[in-house]
Order: C-alpha cells, then structure tokens, then sequence
C-alpha cells in the first residue's frame, strides 16, 4: 500500500499508522458509486468508482478514487488479496467508452 502519494507502506504497522492519520478526525464515509465485477470461479475482480466524502470544518469535501480489488475464496470465505487505488481526485471519473470487442487478449 502506498499513502497518498507517498512512498510504499510494508507492513501492518505502517499501513495501520497511515490509516490512523487518515481516520484521525473522524469515520470516512465511502460510496461505491460504480462497481464492475468479474467473477471467475473462486476469484473475483471488482473495479470501482468510489466517492468519499472528506470532513471539515468548511463543511467538508468529495473526493474521487478509483480501484481495483482482488477477492479469492476460501475455505473461511472471501478474502481481499490484492488492492490498488489511485490518488483522490475532485472530479467524478469518467467512464471509457466500451469498444465493440469482448475479448481482450
């Protein structure tokens, strides 16, 4: 995990410390705006446009992530096994437009 613009987190007590300065001022409130999944079997990707809304005193802020998740099943349920997220953006994301061919390689 990378903080937000940072350098690389390895670790649980790095990536905790991050995650305590981000949720130092209180919840985040995410919303999964647009999930797209691909489910294989036991494995199961999900591309997501996430709008959290940042508190403040100026009556807070959105902010745009867009991310990848990686789930694999197992024998004590899903687990998330890979993450990937860009950085916060102000504006919603904007959807590719769909191309004709289902396949991609």
């Amino acid at each position: 995990m990378r903080a937000s613009g940072g350098a690389r987190l390895i670790g649980h007590a790095a990536v905790r410390a991050v995650y305590g300065q981000l949720l130092a001022d209180g919840p985040l409130r995410v919303h999964a705006e647009r999930v797209r999944r691909l489910d294989a079997g036991s494995c199961s990707v999900h591309s997501v446009a996430e709008r959290v809304d940042l508190p403040g005193n100026d009556g807070g802020q959105q902010a745009w992530v867009v991310a990848t998740n990686v789930y694999a099943k197992t024998v004590q349920g899903w687990r998330l096994v890979a993450h990937h997220a860009s950085p916060g953006r102000g504006e919603e994301p904007q959807e590719a437009a769909e191309g004709q061919a289902a396949l991609l390689h």
